[in-house]
């Protein structure tokens, strides 16, 4: 019994995987201006603008860190109104072209691998060995290995990036 309960114990955590990387939901809901992820863009009136209709004013970029966690897949949310909306009117513009939105896994998480990958070897060996020859510092050890292998914290860094555009004078 106390094998078949192992061996179940082992193939769950097996199944949860042994990945680290954070889950990040990038939103724009609250532009003053318009924004397009192509070279054309819609001005506030409905009229489409293309490339050879606008004035290319500067490129930005900025980046951003977010912390997360994989294992019991918390998602975070991140507005990019405020900044954009700012962007356009630091640089006098009318609108953003060319938004990209780029995040990559950073090197923090090779360290974190390697700390989800400890503690659920910990916490098989640690149940296998509290199944078989009880006490309470393996159960806690086993028990602590688990919170470990769940919360273990992960980030992504976050890149944005665009094209601040003026419309012809109307």
């Amino acid at each position: 019994m106390k094998i078949e309960l192992l061996i179940v114990f082992a193939l769950l955590l097996n199944g949860l995987g042994c990945s680290v990387g954070a889950k990040v939901n990038i939103e724009a809901n609250m532009l003053n201006y318009p924004v397009s992820q192509s070279s054309s863009v819609y001005s506030p009136m409905g009229e489409f603008i293309n490339s050879k209709n606008y004035e290319a004013i500067t490129d930005f970029k900025y980046n951003f860190k977010k912390w997360g966690n994989s294992t019991i897949n918390i998602q975070s949310e991140v507005d990019i109104s405020n900044q954009l909306n700012e962007i356009i009117k630091e640089k006098g513009g009318d609108a953003i072209v060319n938004l990209e939105i780029s995040m990559r896994n950073t090197g923090t998480n090779s360290i974190m691998v390697f700390v989800k990958s400890v503690a659920l070897m910990g916490s098989i060996i640690a149940t296998a060995v509290t199944l078989t020859q009880p006490s309470s510092e393996s159960a806690a050890f086993a028990g602590g290995s688990i919170i470990t292998y769940i919360f273990t914290p992960a980030n992504v860094d976050i890149e944005i990036s665009g094209t601040v555009v003026k419309f012809p004078a109307q």
